[in-house]
C-alpha cells in the first residue's frame, strides 16, 4: 500500500473490490495527518469531538500562511 500518497483511496477501494466489498465515498477532505491539520477538520467535526473552540482551528490556512 502507498501510504501517504494520493494513490490510498484508490488502492484501497479496489482492494475491497477484489474482496467484494462495496463502499460508499463522501466528498474528500484534506488530509490530517498531524495535530496543525486539524485546521481542516469541519467546524461541526470539532465541536462533535469537544475540540475547544478557536478560530485557529475553524479556519483552514491561506495558502499565503501555508508558504512560510
Amino acid at each position: 500500500m502507498p501510504w501517504s500518497t494520493d494513490g490510498v483511496a484508490f488502492e484501497t477501494l479496489c482492494r475491497m473490490g477484489r474482496l467484494g466489498w462495496r463502499a460508499s465515498t463522501a466528498h474528500p477532505l484534506h488530509d490530517i495527518d498531524e495535530p496543525a491539520d486539524l485546521a481542516w477538520l469541519p467546524a461541526d467535526w470539532q465541536d462533535a469531538i469537544g475540540l475547544a473552540p478557536s478560530s485557529a482551528l475553524h479556519t483552514p490556512p491561506t495558502n499565503e500562511e501555508t508558504q512560510h
